[in-house]
């Protein structure tokens, strides 16, 4: 009976974390630039911050991102402000390059006003934003990221019309535990 017990508790799998990764937070946060094509012939530039967190299933992670654009289309001031979260895959097979898909979808504020005008129209509506892109590690947890999004507007003033593009260009730091290899 003795030897039926230990034969059993060899086989048994371990219920610790290594000691490596114990304490880890599985956070990312960076910020960035963007500049996006808007839906009316004209550039919108401005911050963008996102925040990481990393599930405990490999690659598969929840971004909240938050976008604030500006610009000037024919005489108007245009504003573009989004509040976004959704999932993240990254591929980490490769050290130093991460590959990466997302799709968030969020709130999205829009307003337009003359330069001098005592008056602005403003609107909020349903934003939907597939995208993707590439981190480089700089250096230990710093890392630089590439992004490119496409941003579906719903329920507002465009009448559904509104679709910007645009790239991200920013520095995040990963606050997880890196494994040498």
């Amino acid at each position: 009976m003795l030897c039926g017990w230990m034969g059993t508790a060899a086989q048994m799998p371990a219920q610790t974390t290594r000691s490596g990764e114990q304490g880890s937070l599985r956070l990312m946060i960076g910020g960035g630039g963007s500049d996006f094509n808007s839906a009316w012939q004209s550039r919108l530039q401005g911050p963008t911050v996102w925040v990481d967190w990393a599930l405990p299933l490999k690659g598969l992670g929840i971004e909240a991102q938050g976008t604030g654009l500006y610009g000037e289309v024919s005489n108007y001031n245009l504003r573009q402000g989004c509040a976004l979260m959704g999932g993240i895959y990254r591929w980490e097979h490769y050290r130093n390059i991460r590959p990466y898909t997302k799709f968030l979808g969020g709130i999205g504020n829009l307003e337009v006003a003359q330069p001098n005008a005592s008056y602005s129209l403003r609107d909020k509506g349903t934003v939907y934003e597939p995208g993707g892109g590439i981190e480089v590690r700089l250096w230990r947890k710093v890392w630089v990221r590439g992004d490119f999004s496409y941003q579906f507007w719903s329920g507002t003033l465009a009448n559904d019309a509104l679709t910007p593009n645009g790239v991200t260009l920013g520095v995040m730091y990963d606050f997880r535990h890196t494994r040498p290899r």
